[in-house]
């Protein structure tokens, strides 16, 4: 299975599917972290599989083994463009995510608690006040 592409996207995409519905029913926001890491992770996978597609479009050849030729590479040229354009939307997507999980892991830490100590002046601060 490790060879074959189509059935590991088709493996992805079935465990993004049990994601999604693993996360509706997300509740403990500790989790929440490790998820985003995930996330983040899958992604930047993602986008180098894009980019990976991509670089294989531009460097193609024919059934012989020869270079394409100029006018067969520029119909590929659009392809080739989208492709490496969305791997690097999901490289920004998979910063963004490591950041939101940054976010959360500082969301997740204790909050030092903050003490008041009330101190009761000897004499008020308006005494000597004139309107």
């Amino acid at each position: 299975m490790i060879d074959d592409p189509d059935a590991q996207a088709e493996a992805a995409r079935r465990a993004l599917h049990a994601l999604a519905a693993a996360t509706e029913r997300m509740n403990d926001r500790h989790e929440i972290g490790a998820v985003l890491a995930s996330l983040s992770a899958a992604t930047a996978s993602l986008s180098e599989s894009l980019h990976q597609l991509a670089t294989a479009r531009d460097h193609s050849r024919d059934r012989e083994g020869r270079p394409r030729s100029r006018n067969s590479q520029l119909s590929q040229y659009p392809m080739s463009w989208e492709l490496h354009r969305a791997g690097e939307i999901l490289h920004q997507v998979s910063t963004l995510l490591q950041h939101a999980r940054d976010a959360a892991a500082h969301d997740a830490l204790p909050q030092p608690q903050v003490t008041q100590s009330v101190s009761s002046p000897s004499h008020s601060n308006h005494s000597n006040v004139a309107l």
